[in-house]
Parts: C-alpha cells; structure tokens; sequence
C-alpha cells in the first residue's frame, strides 16, 4: 500500500502511463483530474485517476468502471467526449477527457458577465444534451455550473457524469448518503428518492435561476437545511431579485421548480424553448442584456403599503395561526423522516 501511495504522491513528476501530468486540476469523491499532455496525439488532456483510498475497494472500482462505460455511451456535441479508458502498469483505473481550456459556467457567473442570448443559448446547448442523454437511460445527477465547461471556441459542454445513474441498470452501489450538490439537487433527489430525467430538468432551472439572479434560489447553513427547502420552500421570485427581466421569465422558473416531477417541463428541449418564448424577438445580445441588480434581496414576505383610504386585513386568529404553524411543522418532520428512512434503508442493503 506504501507503494502505492508513494507513487501517488510522485505522479507529477513522471509518467502516467503514456500521458505526462502537467497540474492538477480538482479532486472529487472518487477521482482526482489532472491537465496532462497525450504525445501520441500532440495535444493536452484532462486525466482522471482513482484515488488511493478506492483502489483496494471493490465497490469503489465497480462505479469508477460503469463511469466509464456510461461515458463511452455519450456521443454529443454539448458533452465531453472520452478519448481513452484503461488501467496503468499500477492497476489503476483511469480516463482521458477532452481538455477545456475556456474555464466553467460557474467562474462567468460570478463575473456576472452572461446576457439573456447567453443564457438562451447555453439552456438550449445543455437541454439537448440532457435529452439525449435521457434518451439513453442516463441521467447526470450532479448538474451544476461547475459542471458545465467551455472550449477555446466558447462552446459549452457538460461534464462528470461520475455519479450518473443508469435508469436500466441492474448494478447498484451503495452508499451512505444522497449523491449530488445539495444547492442544485431536485427536491426528489434530496429525499433519497427514485429520480427521472425531470431531475435534471430542475437542476437546469435552478442554473438558469442562478445565471439570470447571480445567486441560487435558497441558502442554508446545513445540507440537511438546503435539502428541506428544496422539498417544501417555494423559490423566491425571480423579479423581485432581478427586475430588469422579461416578465414571462417568472411563470418559466415557478414551473421548472416545481416540488413535483410531473408538474415541471418534461424535457430540456420544452424548457429551452418556454424561455427562449419570453425574450424580445430577434434575440441579440444587446438587446437582451441583463443588468444584475445591487445585490439587495427583497424578502419573500415584503408588504405592499396601504393608502391611508385602505382597510388593512386584519390578522389571522391564533387558532388558524397555531394550525398553519402545526401544518408546516408537520410537513418539515414528514420530509425529515423520509430522508432518515430512506437513508437507514441504503446502509442496511
């Protein structure tokens, strides 16, 4: 094992198998990336090694091996495609990925440098990918704007599907927790639940959500704390955080968040096209620039003032205030419950 390890720590300064390690560029649950050179071919690459930790882990090499398999599968132009899979002289698992050198969705938006004809195209681009992907059987699982790269030419791709999920598959690995990103994940995903397509659906909103706003719809302390707002809270609406919007975007992101998969779009395609709808037609980038805000959020219960003239309501009973407070607090418990359950299920298979 010191062998290994030794070799792990010193993979910079050599060979991996035919590819020269040139930086590394992230670290995953699993996985670790590096920027390397493939002289075969003349050109850089993204390598993805196992990490030390899964390499005596049968499991652990089961999912990185089906990771590559679900990868092989995928033949789109909004996609990263594979170049290579196989084991090094050290029995570890590895793949060669296409290189983006134009850097992720998540660093443009925190420049706040995306138009309304950026985010049109990308939701476009990336809702085609996730349908065809779909299509397959595959769902990604994990989609967020750290997920989603560009090239040199701008074009957007998605990336890591190492924790998609075969819909098909007979093969289960199990885990202690909830795969995903908690501030991305579908409401169904974290409760433990069976997931569709339509999961990915809701990811993609809350990426456009976050594109067109600069934040995410909710923010907690906790992964449990993001999980129960993704399952009961209401995402705050869109125009009161960025007002320079179309109006019609706020029917499109209440629908694409919905808590129920069969209220939402049913398709990246659907989606793409009910947002592409609210923009001014001919979409140009200058005439559908988005001017973000300054960063005040306005609260979700912000009241409108009353002319004096006005007969302000008057305030609920304490009984209806104790029922409506006994009702949510029943629902949050209901949603804990689930997730507890479903998670004591997985660790006792």
């Amino acid at each position: 094992m010191n062998k290994v390890v030794g070799v792990l720590r010193n993979i910079s300064e050599e060979k991996f198998s035919r590819y020269l390690i040139q930086e590394k560029l992230g670290q995953g649950g699993m996985a670790t990336v590096y920027r390397a050179y493939d002289p075969l071919f003349e050109r850089e690459v993204a390598l993805k090694i196992l990490k030390q930790e899964g390499l005596n882990d049968t499991q652990v090499r089961e999912r990185f091996e089906r990771e590559t398999k679900i990868i092989a599968k995928l033949e789109h132009a909004a996609i990263v495609p594979v170049y290579d899979v196989g084991r090094s002289d050290n029995d570890q698992l590895f793949f060669v990925m296409r290189y983006m050198a134009g850097g992720s969705l998540a660093d443009r938006i925190q420049k706040g440098s995306l138009s309304l004809l950026d985010a049109a195209d990308l939701i476009q681009r990336l809702g085609a990918a996730l349908d065809y992907a779909h299509a397959k059987g595959i769902i990604h699982r994990d989609l967020k704007p750290d997920n989603i790269l560009f090239d040199e030419y701008n074009h957007a791709y998605i990336s890591d599907f190492g924790i998609a999920k075969l819909t098909q598959s007979s093969i289960k690995i199990t885990s202690s927790g909830i795969i995903g990103t908690p501030t991305h994940m579908s409401p169904e995903q974290a409760q433990g639940e069976e997931l569709d397509g339509r999961s990915d659906i809701y990811s993609l909103g809350v990426i456009l959500f976050e594109m067109l706003s600069g934040q995410t719809p909710f923010e907690a302390t906790t992964p449990l704390g993001m999980a129960l707002k993704h399952a009961i809270e209401p995402p705050p609406r869109i125009l009161r955080i960025n007002p320079n919007l179309p109006i019609g975007v706020e029917a499109v992101i209440k629908k694409v968040l919905e808590k129920e998969p069969k209220h939402r779009y049913h398709s990246g395609t659907e989606f793409a096209n009910a947002f592409i709808g609210t923009l001014a037609q001919p979409l140009t980038s200058e005439a559908n620039l988005v001017a973000l805000p300054p960063s005040h959020v306005y609260p979700d219960d912000e009241v409108a003032v009353l002319p004096r003239s006005s007969v302000a309501p008057q305030r609920p009973s304490l009984r209806t205030r104790i029922r409506a407070w006994y009702a949510r607090v029943s629902e949050i418990l209901s949603v804990c419950w689930r997730w507890i359950w479903n998670t004591v299920k997985k660790l006792i298979r």
